[in-house]
């Protein structure tokens, strides 16, 4: 790990990380990953590999940058962004539409 560090800390070009579920967990949990970003293709295919596959270190992420293409490929830019925090998705103010699907499950 420490070259690895130094060749961080160095000058030079960004280094790229493709498919790599091990060493991605690996530099994950050293705090040597700067960004990932992750290219999503609308496809189904059944099983296969997975990039965060059992043992993942747990982070959370900041979402930086999303763009999409025509073809519906979506291109999310993320940081990690330290330990996960718990809680609620629900916003404080919800829209009128969520009223009413509240009020229709009452």
């Amino acid at each position: 790990m420490a070259a690895i560090k130094e060749l961080k800390a160095g000058e030079g070009p960004d280094l790229l990380i493709q498919g790599s579920g091990h060493l991605t967990q690996t530099l994950l949990h050293h705090g040597l990953i700067d960004e990932f970003n992750l290219v999503i293709f609308p496809l189904l295919l059944g099983g296969g590999k997975k990039l965060f596959a059992g043992g993942v270190v747990p982070v959370a992420m900041k979402l930086l940058h999303t763009q999409s293409s025509p073809t519906g490929v979506i291109f999310a830019t993320y940081q990690p962004d330290g330990p996960v925090k718990t809680g609620s998705f629900v916003g404080s103010d919800p829209s009128e539409e969520e009223i009413e699907r509240r009020k229709r499950l009452e």
